[in-house]
């Protein structure tokens, strides 16, 4: 009974996060400003990396790429650094 009453609690609440989350979400003139401030391309151009001087050579890009998309690279080889895990 108290397992029942449990999982029909937890039910209750994954119902209740759904329906929750179904309508657009409202801000503020200022919560907007603030969010539009965060955005990826308000930010200063980085500085020339000056100590990494491998940056430009095209063989150290295909070598860092091969790497990173490489699952035998991993203790069991299933994983890459590119593997989605949801």
């Amino acid at each position: 009974m108290r397992r029942l009453a449990s999982v029909a609690s937890l039910a209750v609440l994954a119902v209740l996060a759904l329906l929750g989350g179904c309508s657009e979400p409202e801000f503020s003139d200022a919560e907007k400003k603030t969010i539009a401030s965060l955005a990826l391309n308000t930010l200063p151009a980085l500085k020339a990396d000056t100590t990494n001087q491998y940056a430009d050579v095209p063989a150290a890009a295909a070598l860092g790429s091969t790497l990173f998309f490489d699952a035998g690279m991993s203790r069991d080889g299933t994983v890459s650094c590119s593997t989605c895990h949801k």
